[in-house]
């Protein structure tokens, strides 16, 4: 059986060091990521922790901006 989260973020790594600016900037990214438990995560992270949760596909939904 084919396994697919279909509702994914990912985020290029420069993001995580403009958390805060980015949490003023953008209502939606603040609604979702003002907690610091919510993961900015890379492609690569995305990507290991499929492979850890025996995901086969992800799709990647943006932000709108």
């Amino acid at each position: 059986m084919l396994v697919v989260d279909a509702h994914t973020h990912i985020f290029p790594p420069a993001f995580r060091g403009r958390r805060e600016e980015l949490l003023c900037r953008d209502a939606t990214f603040g609604e979702l990521y003002a907690s610091p438990r919510a993961m900015l995560a890379s492609a690569p992270e995305l990507v290991a922790a499929m492979d850890a949760a025996e995901i086969d596909v992800a799709v990647a939904v943006g932000i709108g901006w």
